[in-house]
């Protein structure tokens, strides 16, 4: 449950003990902004209920999730913020929040990583915390640098591969995005191909088959022979096997066997290219 002590005129944070015999629940903080700080300070994601008193779906949960035992263990590993839907106004807007209970996990800088509006039962909840890092400190220097006003490629570029590697991609490709518009990265001609194969491969790992496609093509046009090449022509197969072109993925595999012939993304494509045939 959720709880506040009023103290000279300030919100201070405070948890709710379980009264005798209750269970334990989540210990939520119910100031916000002091959450984010503590979450930027120990490098842990922030998870974000916005409730309300009168909100019947918010006092469930309370019973069913958040004193769930599996639920208050995984929450440790997370700062945990309770928002009054009614009075905590700044991050009702920043998080356009319309309807409650919602959850919101975050990282440590409040980026939406997961939410979810409506009641969730503990394995629903537990199902998005269990997709998260528990620890973001690894980024914490770069996204400082951003903070400050960075106009660096490699802070961008870092933190895009940080949520690459945790299959965050769409925010990933964000920031991917960002770092190509940059002018280091823009005069760094190795990484700025190694940026746009991993924006390729992003798209396609989201299903993004036509964005994938594009990119791919465009690294092929942009960087002919390129030390990477092989790779686009790989994930171009793999591209063209999703989207059901088995010709153009025949072409282009022979293309990559022909250009690359020790590649060791031959095999990646050969692969593909028999699944697909398989389907048909």
């Amino acid at each position: 449950m959720r709880s506040g002590l009023l103290l000279t005129g300030l919100l201070i944070l405070t948890f709710s003990p379980p009264a005798a015999g209750q269970s334990k629940s989540v210990a939520w903080d119910n100031n916000f902004g002091h959450a984010v700080a503590l979450a930027q300070k120990t490098g842990k994601p922030l998870l974000i209920e916005f409730w309300a008193t009168w909100c019947g779906p918010c006092k469930r949960m309370d019973h069913d999730t958040w004193a769930d035992a599996r639920v208050v263990a995984r929450s440790e590993k997370y700062v945990c913020a309770a928002v009054d839907f009614d009075h905590d106004t700044g991050p009702t807007s920043r998080y356009l929040v319309k309807a409650i209970p919602m959850v919101i996990i975050t990282d440590p800088w409040g980026e939406a990583l997961f939410e979810h509006a409506g009641y969730e039962n503990p394995s629903e909840v537990l199902g998005m915390m269990e997709g998260v890092p528990a620890d973001f400190s690894e980024v914490r220097e770069w996204r400082e640098m951003l903070e400050h006003g960075s106009k660096d490629g490699t802070p961008l570029f870092r933190v895009g591969q940080f949520y690459e590697r945790n299959h965050f991609f769409e925010l990933s490709t964000t920031y991917y995005g960002r770092a190509l518009k940059t002018e280091e990265i823009k005069s760094t001609p190795n990484l700025r191909q190694g940026i746009d194969l991993a924006i390729g491969f992003n798209h396609y790992r989201q299903g993004n088959l036509n964005d994938a496609r594009k990119r791919f093509q465009q690294f092929l046009k942009d960087y002919p022979q390129a030390p990477r090449e092989d790779e686009a022509m790989m994930g171009l197969v793999l591209v063209e096997v999703k989207q059901g072109k088995l010709p153009d993925a025949q072409k282009t595999f022979e293309e990559l066997k022909a250009s690359h012939p020790t590649s060791k993304a031959i095999d990646a494509a050969a692969r593909a290219l028999s699944q697909g045939k398989g389907t048909q």
